[in-house]
């Protein structure tokens, strides 16, 4: 356990962005026997729903989603540069339109349904831990859930 901690914190990422399934599949291949496996993550990535299976399956998976909901609503400032976060891509971005901020909210609302969605088909256990708000009632409610569940 230990050394995948040290692992983990000395890894040196190669690429830019997210990569769930490469998160999971470098898990998988480490950890031999059954282990809780905790994924902290937005999981705003493509590509990692047969590898998250497969991780469930092998070990005790718990999904910590971090959500921001700075992100849900667009605020009203004009045309912005916008650079996406996971691939360093840079648009512009007319904040000032309603519909823009309404189509905006409409993706992220679906991304937030789809997600949860996937989570309840695979039978995940998921923590929603909100960036503005405190982690710890997320956390034990969780837990308290999890015991009372046997």
């Amino acid at each position: 356990m230990l050394r995948l901690i040290r692992d983990v914190l000395n890894a040196h990422p190669t690429g830019k962005g997210t990569n769930i399934r490469e998160a999971l599949h470098y898990v998988n291949r480490l950890l031999n026997r059954r282990s809780i496996v905790v994924v902290a993550s937005d999981f705003q990535d493509q590509g990692y729903q047969k590898e998250l299976r497969m991780t469930r399956g092998m070990h005790d998976l718990i999904c910590l989603q971090i959500e921001d909901k700075a992100e849900k609503k667009l605020p009203d400032m004009g045309l912005l540069p916008v650079k996406h976060p996971e691939t360093g891509e840079t648009q512009w971005l007319d904040t000032s339109s309603k519909r823009v901020r309404a189509e905006h909210e409409a993706f992220y609302v679906q991304a937030q349904h789809d997600l949860e969605t996937m989570f309840l088909k695979m039978k995940l256990d998921t923590i929603r831990i909100n960036t503005n708000d405190s982690y710890v009632k997320p956390l034990v409610s969780f837990f308290q859930r999890r015991i009372h569940r046997g």
